[in-house]
């Protein structure tokens, strides 16, 4: 697991934060973050690593831009130390965040999610938790959001899909009544969150934003 505390320097030049957020993550960077989230989310009350990039492609996908600070506390989680010692864990987030934004803007955004083994079949795509993380973070903007996608058919069929999901009863979540439909529905979450990405982004140019 990568180190994500932060160092002391000797020099007295302050490091360049927004630089070092704009790094991608590595592949072992994105895992041992994972495994940080899953550590901390029974603790602070925040999220795994895939509920944490649904919320953050929503945040992406509103009528303005969210600042950081206002996804990152649901992420790391409300009950979280306040004395710095997530600021590791929050740096790789920032990075992580930026890496979804570039995948969004070129249209090649996949979402994570994690597949349970079907005996003799194909593994079954688990997308509650990314979808609830979506649905967090689009309620940050407030119910109006919701009645401005209803407006218009592609956003709204696109968001139906995300909130599909929510919906299922629980004895169903790991053993639907038609996989396949199930399947189906949990391919189109990316197409659906550059969909609603590319709306939300042409509104805000329309409206000078």
């Amino acid at each position: 697991m990568p180190c994500c505390g932060t160092v002391a320097s000797t020099s007295p030049k302050p490091p360049d934060v927004a630089g070092a957020e704009r790094e991608p993550l590595s592949a072992s960077e994105r895992a041992g973050l994972a495994d940080l989230l899953a550590e901390l989310a029974p603790h602070t009350g925040g999220m795994t690593l895939d509920a944490a990039q649904g919320l953050i492609v929503a945040t992406l996908s509103g009528p303005h831009r969210l600042p950081a600070a206002s996804w990152l506390r649901h992420a790391v989680g409300v009950h979280a130390p306040g004395d710095g010692a997530t600021t590791g864990v929050e740096t790789l987030l920032r990075r992580f965040g930026a890496d979804t934004a570039a995948a969004l803007e070129l249209g090649t955004f996949a979402p994570l999610v994690p597949f349970q083994p079907v005996a003799g079949g194909e593994p079954l795509p688990l997308p509650y938790a990314w979808c609830a993380g979506y649905a967090t973070g689009l309620s940050l903007f407030g119910e109006e959001v919701f009645e401005a996608i209803d407006q218009e058919a592609a956003a709204a069929d696109a968001l139906a899909a995300v909130l599909s999901f929510l919906m299922v009863a629980p004895e169903d979540m790991l053993d639907p009544k038609d996989p396949e439909a199930h399947r189906a529905v949990a391919a189109e979450l990316g197409p659906a969150a550059v969909t609603l990405y590319g709306w939300w982004r042409s509104r805000r140019s329309a409206a000078g934003d």
